[in-house]
């Protein structure tokens, strides 16, 4: 039915095995004219991207929970979801048997994707756009939360000294087994249940509230009701959100004694905001993490407004991470009517990045400058990922006389090298393997070498290769692979404190 093919992401955990079994099938790949375009990338950028794409063929992609709107404005459309939990380190062979949601507004695009579903080796069934939420939220349930659990449950363990490996095979034993209930609530030994909460209130208190909304709806599935649950006392949540400065200061006051961590972020939390809300938890007795969108360091409204926001995530992570406080005003609250005063640190800000985003350093010395007077950490911890916005920042500390530290922690990168970024989704098998050559050319830690390597890369667009005379020193570098601009650095000497 379809003999070409374009796969966008083909280099993540879905769109990896899709193209390996395409490529089984004989289905020609990356063509120019392709029939059929799959985008295999992160939900907040399916908007976009389709929306770069010319009319014309198909276009389809593999998300659960977005809708068929997202591939607007194309009508040739359709949606298909493998209901599978995907690793890179397996191959096509996860799609065997599992299940595929296929979504689509006509017979036509239907037939498409059970098409498209059974090359794959799925078993497809069709779904309702608007009964995405509902299904979306099972598979959630029956997948990513089994990861929450058995890291909750593995955590328990290590507190007993067992080791938490010897949970799996009791999970595949209750999926083999049919998914019969068993343990304490099924034969309603409530006494266990009382013990199980006195050690999880003790030594892993953070887990309390999950522990009860389990046993909650375990009691019912097995028919014993939630009575016996209702009079048990319910720790309150330590995460506390504030949404106005006043808050937030009456809020600290009460926490001066110890030191105070400040996590500035935007929110869409990764890996690598995880690693310093770690960082700040273990050297800090009260860590604060702004959510704050700042308009200011945006050129471009629609960049702001494609911004992706999740906020309950985001929450969720934090708790999890440890976070005292989250602080997450709305601009007015940031910048009431009238707000005229900035921060330019007027010569780093205008070199680099700064040369292809003017004002963006404005905007992040500025909003930096008013968490630090709002919350008056002891220490502030920022990525490496972003040299150039930590050494702004340091420098605004040092002219300013600022009391606080700045603490630069490694960047966190993906298994193939590239920097963490949401944008990495865009790349095509190739254009991805391309951009490797970036971090290799920088790992030269020489700008002439760097340059005549990514000169030698086909299809790449410098805009720049420099050392910087940052603390440390870096190797720079900007590149366009495609229509996707890529940032890194490399550290030349001593690491980032």
């Amino acid at each position: 039915m379809i003999e070409s093919m374009r796969i966008i992401g083909a280099g993540g955990r879905v769109g990896s095995a899709v193209s390996a079994r395409l490529a089984e099938r004989g289905v020609l790949l990356d063509a120019d004219d392709p029939e059929l375009v799959l985008l295999c990338v992160p939900d907040r950028v399916i908007a976009e991207v389709a929306g770069e794409l010319q009319l014309g063929p198909w276009i389809a992609h593999v998300s659960g929970a977005t809708p068929l709107t997202a591939l607007d404005p194309h009508v040739r459309r359709f949606g298909l979801h493998p209901l599978q939990s995907f690793s890179k380190a397996r191959g096509p062979e996860q799609l065997d048997g599992a299940w595929g949601a296929v979504t689509a507004e006509s017979d036509e695009a239907l037939t498409v994707g059970f098409w498209l579903g059974e090359v794959l080796g799925l078993r497809p069934f069709e779904l309702d756009d608007a009964n995405r939420a509902a299904y979306h939220a099972g598979a959630a349930f029956a997948s990513n939360y089994l990861v929450t659990l058995r890291a909750a449950a593995g955590s328990l363990l290590e507190v007993a000294g067992a080791p938490p490996e010897a949970l799996d095979p009791l999970i595949r034993g209750v999926v083999d087994g049919g998914f019969e209930l068993t343990g304490p609530i099924a034969r309603g030994d409530w006494e266990t249940v009382e013990r199980h909460l006195d050690v999880i209130r003790a030594e892993r208190p953070e887990l309390e509230r999950l522990y009860l909304a389990l046993a909650e709806a375990t009691a019912s599935v097995a028919g014993h009701g939630t009575a016996k649950l209702q009079g048990v006392p319910r720790t309150e949540s330590p995460l506390k959100v504030e949404r106005t400065i006043s808050g937030l200061r009456e809020r600290l006051s009460g926490r001066r004694s110890g030191p105070v961590g400040l996590v500035p972020t935007m929110g869409a939390l990764h890996e690598g905001h995880l690693s310093l809300l770690r960082a700040a938890r273990a050297e800090n007795e009260t860590v604060v993490m702004s959510l704050f969108v700042n308009p200011t360091q945006f050129g471009d409204d629609g960049d702001l407004a494609r911004y992706p926001r999740d906020n309950d995530r985001d929450l969720a992570l934090a708790e999890q991470a440890g976070v005292d406080i989250v602080f997450a005003p709305d601009t007015t609250e940031m910048y009431p009517p009238g707000f005229q005063t900035w921060v330019d640190v007027t010569e780093l800000g205008a070199i680099l990045e700064g040369r292809f985003r003017p004002g963006h350093f404005r905007g992040v010395a500025t909003v930096v400058l008013k968490l630090f007077e709002i919350v008056r950490p002891r220490r502030a911890y920022f990525g490496q990922k972003d040299a150039q916005q930590a050494e702004v920042i340091r420098q605004m500390i040092r002219d300013l006389s600022l009391e606080v530290e700045l603490r630069v922690l490694p960047t966190v990168r993906d298994e193939d090298g590239l920097a963490l970024s949401s944008r990495n989704a865009l790349l095509s098998p190739q254009e991805r393997e391309r951009a490797l050559a970036l971090s290799k050319a920088l790992a030269t830690r020489d700008p002439d070498a760097a340059l005549e390597q990514l000169r030698s890369s086909n299809g790449l667009v410098i805009d720049y290769v420099e050392a910087a005379d940052f603390d440390p020193p870096v190797l720079a570098g900007a590149v366009r692979v495609g229509s996707t601009r890529l940032i890194d650095n490399v550290v030349l000497e001593g690491e980032p404190k």
